[in-house]
């Protein structure tokens, strides 16, 4: 069965909930959301599984899905400090930012032989890569 919309309920003492329709030409790609992640505010971004070249966004009610190199395999997903979308392209091996306005932009690691495995948002508001190797860096968002 092809998901119709996503909810999402807020705990801790909250009544309140939002339901966010998927554009119907998701339910007959049979596209699902997967990966959801909290942006900022009151959005959130998510993977869309089966149709492996999108990201997108839901806020306000408002859905945008945002086309990705056909070649990505987005993965990893975290929001950094500067509200942008940032994840790990396991096909390619690079990091990607995605932007709200759809403006995607790619670092390679600093050593090109090194696989990328994870990736997280630090209290320094550094965005901090593991490599292979044990191997770690960061990217100042």
């Amino acid at each position: 069965m092809t998901p119709t919309a996503i909810t999402r309920r807020l705990l801790a003492g909250h009544d309140s909930s939002a339901t966010y329709p998927l554009p119907a030409s998701w339910q007959t790609t049979r596209a699902c959301p997967d990966l959801l992640i909290e942006g900022a505010g009151d959005d959130f971004w998510f993977h869309l599984a089966g149709v492996d070249d999108k990201v997108g966004r839901f806020w306000d009610g408002k859905v945008a899905e945002y086309p990705m190199n056909p070649e990505s395999r987005p993965a990893k997903f975290v929001v950094g400090a500067d509200s942008n979308l940032w994840f790990i392209d396991e096909n390619r091996n690079v990091i990607g930012r995605l932007s709200k306005d759809g403006t995607i932009s790619e670092f390679a690691p600093s050593i090109s032989e090194s696989r990328l495995y994870s990736l997280t948002m630090g209290s320094d508001c550094n965005l901090w890569i593991e490599q292979s190797a044990r191997r770690f860096e960061f990217i100042r968002p």
